[in-house]
């Protein structure tokens, strides 16, 4: 095995397990730990984890939000898998709720090609044009202070019409989950206040998120695991990530 294959599989176990232990990877690569220590050396001065006593563990990236507009063209494929796996679990008169996220863009426009009668209340700009043809489905737009970056409606005016409603499903877009601190995060302050009074709202809450979201955070924690009752993503789930979720006793839709 080459270096370059080597020090790409130790981030692969990483981003699987947390951590990884030199006598393992040595064992694993039939190399000396001696070597399997000068790899994880490059790999920390990269940036790429964090050497340990006898091992390394992962670093987890603070990320910052690009914009939802810019996020709606970024993995399509992903989030239109996300979006079709939360289809079926929407049924006939419910009142659901769509917050600001690209993956909820997909969700909706798959919805809107549905006679299905529904009530979706949305605080994204971009989802109620979508329904300008579907006589089955009643939009109602949250109102609120508008938010260009995130492309939608937060603060407290939005909270407080959204605290008066009671949604039998809510559909939240999230900026990472953190299993080994059990967090739920995303980038700004205010939405995140909005999320929380979203999932005080709902009966029952549906996180849809992008499998590589597991390994990084937002700047504000809005939730934990157990505030939320099902979980989609687009791949499968494996190692702590997929062992502490089904902890939790969530409905998880995965590959």
């Amino acid at each position: 095995m080459f270096l370059q294959e080597r020090l790409d599989k130790i981030e692969e176990l990483l981003l699987i397990e947390g951590k990884v232990l030199v006598r393992d990877l040595s064992e694993q690569f039939k190399v000396s730990e001696s070597m399997i220590r000068k790899d994880l050396q490059m790999l920390e001065k990269q940036g790429r984890l964090k050497r340990t006593y006898g091992g390394a563990i992962s670093i987890r990236p603070l990320v910052h939000d690009q914009g939802v507009n810019t996020r709606m063209h970024h993995d399509l494929d992903k989030k239109e898998l996300i979006a079709k796996r939360a289809i079926p679990f929407i049924n006939e008169g419910e009142v659901i709720f769509l917050d600001i996220s690209s993956t909820n863009f997909a969700l909706a426009k798959q919805l809107s090609k549905l006679n299905k009668r529904l009530t979706i209340v949305t605080n994204m700009i971009e989802i109620p044009p979508l329904f300008s043809a579907n006589i089955f489905v009643e939009v109602i737009m949250v109102g609120g202070q508008y938010n260009a970056t995130l492309g939608g409606m937060i603060g407290a005016l939005a909270n407080e019409q959204i605290a008066m409603c009671k949604f039998d499903k809510s559909f939240i877009g999230v900026g990472g989950i953190n299993v080994d601190e059990n967090f739920i995060s995303n980038f700004n302050a205010e939405e995140s206040i909005t999320k929380k009074t979203i999932i005080k709202s709902s009966k029952e809450v549906f996180v849809l998120i992008e499998n590589e979201k597991f390994n990084r955070d937002g700047s504000y924690q809005f939730a934990t695991l157990q505030d939320i009752t099902h979980l989609m993503t687009d791949a499968k789930l494996e190692g702590r990530i997929k062992e502490k979720l089904e902890q939790t006793g969530l409905n998880i839709s995965c590959e």
